[in-house]
């Protein structure tokens, strides 16, 4: 007489894969060294800071923008050089290409990987490369004369937006990334990227916008997020302007990561011979 006796799968084997949070600290812990490695990212940061200085230095003494700024045109422009830093979050997409490219991500989903997991290690590394890269343009604004109304608490808000807000854009990427398996393309829809951002309040205020550029910055969430990081610099603690900045940022990393989850799940990842 037999007996049939069941195996028991073994922990970590293909049976039993590793759990979602392990799987994304792991993929995270590669992506952020390859990721830091592009010198892409310090050019990005030094456009913005660029972007800071040709700004105060062309209208940052118009009395009028020195006045609507509280008497200080970089914590009014500061957020705008935030914004353009955040373009820096594109590296995922980037990144993702060149792993297509190259065959390893292909080998990466012969293994018991969610692709939400890969999802999340590229979105949540380049929203980190976000806030590093804000908090350098915050300090070179401090050391240019900004001086922040709410202080360091109003200053760790506004990397908090600048983050939710990077997550948002590197989600973006990483959609693009998937529908193109270009790396031209995905840089290019990175720079178009930067168009949207100025149809909104970026260098003045939404009051003094033509009335076609009002209704454009009324269904930008960039229009909510400037003016919240801005009501930190310059105004102080403003609930509604806060909630507002980050229900828009909010909204726009969940669709863009909705979108991006989609396409990954609905496209072979492998490369085309």
């Amino acid at each position: 007489m037999s007996s049939v006796v069941e195996a028991t799968p073994l922990p970590g084997s293909l049976a039993e894969p590793p759990p979602w949070l392990p799987q994304v600290k792991l993929l995270t812990s590669r992506v952020a060294v390859e990721a830091f490695r592009n010198p892409v990212l310090i050019l990005n940061l030094l456009l913005a800071m660029l972007f800071l200085v040709v700004y105060d230095g062309t209208v940052g003494g118009v009395p009028l923008l020195v006045g609507f700024a509280g008497g200080n045109y970089y914590n009014f422009i500061l957020p705008a050089a935030i914004l353009a830093a955040s373009v820096g979050g594109g590296a995922a997409g980037l990144l993702l290409v060149s792993d297509i490219r190259s065959g390893y991500l292909r080998r990466q989903l012969t293994m018991p990987i969610k692709r939400s997991a890969l999802i999340a290690s590229l979105v949540l590394t380049s929203a980190f490369q976000v806030v590093l890269q804000a908090s350098i343009v915050i300090a070179f604004g401090i050391a240019l004369g900004a001086d922040p109304e709410t202080g360091v608490a109003g200053v760790l808000c506004v990397l908090g937006l600048a983050f939710v807000w990077g997550l948002g854009f590197a989600a973006y990427s990483v959609a693009v990334a998937v529908l193109t398996r270009d790396t031209q393309m995905t840089s290019a829809a990175n720079l178009i990227f930067i168009p949207l951002i100025f149809l909104s309040p970026l260098l003045v205020p939404y009051e003094y916008l033509k009335p076609w550029m009002q209704t454009a910055a009324d269904f930008n969430p960039a229009r909510y997020v400037t003016e919240g990081m801005r009501s930190l610099l310059i105004e102080g603690w403003d609930g509604p302007m806060l909630a507002k900045a980050l229900a828009a940022s909010l909204a726009f990393a969940f669709v863009m990561a909705t979108a991006a989850l989609t396409v990954i799940r609905s496209r072979s990842l492998g490369v085309d011979a």
